[in-house]
């Protein structure tokens, strides 16, 4: 699960690892859109792009889902302070698998 701009690391990793999924959360419709046309976004294999804000996104996700949560998310030059608290890293905590990591 990653919270960055649509398809950077899932691109890659998607490249080194083809059996792994992906999902994208992006508060930014625009964005998402630009790059779904533009960088050919279809094109990653199991990525699936969540348009909603990190917490809103994160609780669509499943209980013990993901192995990797990548935080990187900007709101100009700082986090979303709704991010930035002990309930979104529970959240977090709740998507991860046994062994998972966040970074």
């Amino acid at each position: 699960m990653s919270a960055a701009a649509p398809a950077r690391s899932p691109r890659y990793v998607s490249a080194t690892r083809p059996d792994s999924r992906h999902i994208v959360i992006e508060p930014d419709g625009l964005l998402v859109n630009l790059v779904r046309e533009q960088l050919d976004l279809r094109s990653v294999p199991k990525l699936k792009v969540i348009v909603a804000g990190g917490r809103e996104g994160t609780g669509k996700v499943w209980d013990t889902t993901a192995d990797l949560v990548v935080l990187d998310a900007f709101s100009g030059a700082t986090m979303p302070v709704e991010l930035a608290t002990a309930e979104y890293m529970g959240d977090i905590a709740r998507v991860l698998r046994p062994g998972g990591a966040r970074c």
